[in-house]
């Protein structure tokens, strides 16, 4: 479970900075007649995938980290963005098998293997619930869980796209033989660090002091991202490989440059397609115990 926890909170963590971008930059050339329309920003970029997304209502996605043989695996899951309510379904595959999760009805499912279950908590799932500030358990690993579904929820993806960047080329691409535009963002760390810290748990929000802040804006970090829009300015691709710029951040301050080197590639298919996202059912769930 402890390379399991490892690959759930690079995923989320990475996913999460690959998921941010605003401000704007010199604009692309006028696109030729035919062609799909391409932002000079990530503002206006992200306001018309809001839309296209809120249309889309549902998608289906895969995705692979790689880099680092460490924190390596991949997965699928799906997404629902209207209708019913929002919820989202992952399955990661690691070095020591699958975990899943579910994020539905405000709460969180893992999917527990039974050699790791324990007589007081001896069924397939556990429930994290979302709001539970009377239970220390939940209230620590709940954000965390909810990244991780919101790292993969283009929603998430899209309201953030607006935040901490800026576009820096976009061009008319082909993709699997499908017509996209691809855009290539730069992503200002200290913003997304910002937006990290500020939906984790008070007392980790606390470990991030003014000074530490200080610190992470000195280092001007910029973070590559790319990201593949459909002809309705849908994301079908996302790329990040943080490597050289988390290198660069550690050789300025002086720190060990030997961290994870992931590189993010998630796919998105499969738009306004039924998804069926649901609660396990309850005699298969244990609460997470009290502490």
């Amino acid at each position: 479970m402890r390379k399991t926890a490892l690959l759930v909170g690079g995923f989320a963590v990475t996913l999460t900075l690959g998921a941010c971008g605003t401000s704007a930059a010199p604009g692309p050339a006028a696109p030729d007649a035919g062609q799909q329309k391409a932002f000079a920003d990530a503002k206006s970029l992200g306001e018309a995938s809001s839309a296209a997304v809120a249309k889309g209502q549902s998608v289906k996605f895969a995705f692979e980290v790689t880099g680092d043989a460490e924190n390596a695996g991949k997965g699928h899951g799906e997404s629902r963005t209207a209708g019913t309510g929002p919820a989202t379904s992952v399955v990661m595959e690691g070095a020591e098998g699958a975990a899943e999760f579910r994020l539905v009805d405000q709460a969180i499912y893992m999917k527990v293997q039974e050699k790791d279950r324990t007589p007081e908590m001896n069924k397939p799932w556990v429930k994290f619930a979302l709001n539970d500030a009377s239970n220390p358990l939940a209230a620590l690993f709940a954000p965390v869980f909810k990244q991780l579904a919101d790292s993969s929820d283009p929603v998430k993806i899209i309201e953030r796209l607006r935040d901490a960047g800026t576009v820096t080329s976009s061009e008319q691409a082909q993709l699997d033989g499908a017509a996209t535009t691809h855009y290539k963002l730069d992503l200002d760390g200290a913003k997304v660090i910002d937006k990290q810290v500020a939906s984790m748990p008070e007392q980790l929000r606390a470990a991030y002091t003014d000074e530490a802040k200080k610190r992470i804006q000195a280092l001007n970090l910029k973070l590559p991202m790319e990201l593949w829009v459909d002809g309705e300015q849908r994301p079908v691709k996302l790329f990040m490989d943080t490597g050289d710029a988390l290198k660069k951040a550690a050789t300025q301050n002086n720190a060990p440059a030997d961290g994870p080197k992931n590189v993010i590639t998630v796919r998105y298919t499969d738009w306004g397609a039924p998804v069926d996202i649901t609660a396990p059912a309850a005699v298969d769930v244990a609460e997470l115990p009290k502490i």
